[in-house]
């Protein structure tokens, strides 16, 4: 008897089936062995809102739930900032919730360099309100501080609530690490500094100019921006927008743009007042137009007029002709253009600087400030309808570094005998942090907001641990992204998994156990009930809508306060009128600095035999909170070249050659020939970077820190400052 192949093969396809069918009979939820024992549950699956807080963005994320516990994350298609989409970092929440290193309690060290032991939460807060207490009594107040990261949320009008009540105490804010770049000062495009929520809407320009900005990878949002650079793309009736890209380095952003113009640290103020120069001098603008533009600005005119030669401008930009003429082309074709920046390598650090002030002042000569232009507020009303802000948001925020200085000159003052540390790596990743370690340690008492392990658990004497985004209540107030202010507002998505607390739940209960007006300045017994008043006062405002699956539903049109309440809790979003333009009292204060800068420099690249031009960049697959939680993603192929979590310093193939140096060598950095800081890495051939430049990645969480070099520097360093190479 014959069998052809195919009828075998259904034959032991059939069979296979048959006993597959058999054998997984008695595996059905909730069936049992011989003894009785349940084999297995298949839990219920479902689907729970939350937000990432990996960013300042705010997206909005859906965790898939098996039963109670969290095993996977996809974007929430409904939430205006990201619709769906999500990047490399949102992955973490579910390395966070998991993390196996959790602090599982409250911790305490004995003496200082003991292990940390455990003890309750009783114990724990009443050792700090009874500090607490001690200190106010002696009238020392004014040596209890904070310094923590500002989150974008409420927590920062507990934190500065709670700092205004108690007599003296300080507190320093920083702006979040992931636009530290990105946003370095006040006459920049971004949240810090005097000019509040200014922002871009990419909406009403049709080329942006990016001086280094990441857009892609570490401005404000990410995943916002794409969206928004997709939407000016495809314009419906009008031409796509166009993106340039002026940097020192080929990133991501880069890459997407439509043209990148590569352009040296140092060069930066040259490339802005050549732009200016010849847009002054070509008569594309009206005389009426540029003296109303430019009106009290007559510092930043005369140095932009003596770039107006076309011979200068390429030696001073040091750009090829075709590359100068195609980057002012299309600025001069522009009817709605924007600059934004400076990024890194265009800055130094988070001072006004003449590059920032150019900024601001090309800016307004290509008429981006006023009405129509693309420089807007968000919703400046979306924060003052949240009945529990007051004048108590936002905090004023300044950078790590500048916040370092501020710690070390208070603790080497009148000094500090308790110091809270919240969101925040001290460690490394600025000048400063050597410094403000080692004055750490002579705080007699320091407490940390830690989740795990971290800079702040290692520093402090007691740890407090705080509860990740998806096991406690979260919110978040965007109203820096071009397309209008969003508020959040979501209970916890998964329980606690360990004796974990809401750091805002923490410092409400200080504030009750200190009583007086400290606990009537929070009256509050919980953080969530903080929300539902400030939830109350955006429908008391009676604007904006409420956007869910289910659709778009005006605020005035919901039953009340409690029916707005209920509806974010399920997952959905409100959102304000939309952006606005500058006001005239903004723009005002906008020109006032940029005649603050009397000087304008042309900042020339010079250093000893052997020295190259460093350039500090941001790896864009690094988060925000949890930053060791994800060392995948310091692995993360990225466009030009793999990363490492040891660190590795980049060179273009030509310097390479020119300094007898190879991919692969290992060379020491130091600021100088004969200065003993230094620092050693790895070096990699990269063509799209600028010759004459070593870049470094500057804020891993491990490996060398670049910021020791710069720290070894005169005050006042740039972050183009050159280096000494030297071969191990």
């Amino acid at each position: 008897m014959s069998v052809s192949r195919r009828a075998l093969i259904r034959a032991a396809g059939t069979s296979t089936t048959a006993v597959t069918a058999a054998a997984l009979a008695g595996c059905r939820s909730g069936s049992q062995d011989d003894h009785g024992r349940g084999w297995f549950t298949v839990p219920a699956e479902t689907r729970a809102p939350t937000l990432c807080r990996q960013c300042p963005g705010g997206c909005g994320l859906d965790l898939r739930l098996a039963g109670v516990e969290a095993v996977g994350v996809a974007g929430n298609p409904v939430h205006p900032i990201n619709r769906g989409g999500v990047c490399p970092r949102a992955f973490s929440v579910l390395r966070q919730i998991h993390a196996m290193d959790r602090f599982r309690q409250p911790m305490i060290r004995s003496d200082p360099g003991a292990p940390l032991q455990p003890l309750d939460w009783n114990r724990a807060t009443g050792l700090v309100s009874e500090r607490m207490r001690a200190l106010l009594a002696a009238g020392r107040g004014g040596r209890i501080a904070v310094l923590r990261a500002e989150e974008g949320c409420l927590r920062d009008v507990v934190w500065h609530r709670f700092c205004r009540a108690v007599t003296g105490m300080r507190q320093w804010v920083t702006g979040d690490p992931a636009t530290a770049f990105a946003m370095p000062g006040p006459a920049g495009i971004g949240p810090a500094g005097s000019l509040g929520a200014v922002t871009v809407d990419f909406a009403r320009a049709d080329l942006i100019l990016s001086l280094g900005v990441d857009l892609f990878e570490t401005w404000a949002s990410p995943v916002h921006a794409q969206r928004a650079f997709a939407a000016l793309r495809r314009r419906p009736g009008r031409s796509p927008g166009q993106l340039i890209y002026s940097g020192v380095r080929l990133s991501h952003t880069a890459v997407v743009a439509d043209r990148y113009v590569p352009v040296a640290p140092g060069r930066q103020i040259d490339l802005v007042l050549a732009l200016a120069g010849h847009l002054l001098a070509d008569g594309g603008l009206a005389p009426n137009t540029v003296a109303r533009r430019l009106a009290g600005l007559d510092g930043f005119r005369i140095a932009a007029e003596r770039f107006a030669n076309h011979g200068m401008a390429l030696t001073a930009t040091g750009l090829s002709a075709s590359a100068w003429a195609g980057l002012l082309d299309r600025l001069r074709l522009a009817k709605a253009p924007v600059v934004i920046g400076p990024g890194p390598g265009f800055g130094s650090g988070g001072r006004m600087s003449a590059v920032q002030a150019g900024v601001a002042a090309l800016n307004l000569l290509l008429g981006a400030a006023e009405p129509g232009g693309a420089l807007v507020h968000s919703d400046p009303r979306a924060t003052a309808d949240l009945a529990v802000v007051g004048d108590a948001w936002p905090s004023p925020v300044t950078t790590l570094d500048a916040a370092a200085r501020s710690v070390l000159e208070a603790i080497d003052g009148d000094g500090l005998d308790l110091l809270f540390l919240s969101g925040l790596d001290v460690t490394r990743g600025y000048p400063q942090a050597a410094s403000l370690t080692a004055a750490l340690r002579r705080v007699p008492l320091v407490v940390g907001f830690s989740t795990w392990p971290d800079a702040a658990s290692d520093l402090a004497h007691m740890v407090l641990p705080d509860a990740p985004a998806p096991e406690r209540w979260v919110d978040h107030v965007t109203d820096r992204l071009g397309g209008g202010a969003v508020v959040s507002v979501l209970p916890p998505a998964v329980p606690a998994r360990h004796l974990c607390r809401d750091s805002a739940d923490v410092v409400l209960g200080l504030a009750r156990s200190l009583g007086g007006d400290v606990a009537d300045e929070l009256p509050w017994q919980r953080y969530d009930q903080l929300l539902q008043t400030a939830v109350a006062g955006l429908f008391a405002a009676g604007r904006g809508a409420v956007e869910s699956a289910k659709g778009t539903t005006l605020v005035p049109d919901l039953s009340g306060a409690a029916a707005l309440w209920q509806v974010l809790q399920a997952g959905a979003v409100w959102r304000g009128d939309g952006p606005v333009g500058l006001s005239a009292a903004v723009t005002s204060r906008l020109r006032t600095l940029v005649a603050s800068q009397r000087t304008w420099p042309s900042p020339a690249l010079s250093g000893t035999v052997g020295g190259l031009t460093l350039h500090l960049f941001a790896v864009s697959t690094r988060a925000w909170n949890g930053l060791d939680r994800q060392p995948w993603l310091d692995e993360h192929r990225s466009v030009v070249v793999p990363g490492d979590p040891a660190g590795w310093a980049e060179m273009h193939p030509q310097t390479l050659a020119a300094h007898g140096l190879r991919s692969g060598d290992r060379v020491r950095l130091k600021p100088n020939e004969a200065s003993a800081t230094a620092i050693s890495l790895t070096l990699r051939a990269v063509d799209g970077l600028v010759p004459g430049v070593l870049a470094v990645p500057a804020n891993l969480a491990a490996g060398p820190d670049p910021w020791t070099l710069l720290a070894a520097l005169p005050a006042g360093a740039a972050d183009w400052t050159t280096v000494f190479v030297e071969t191990l």
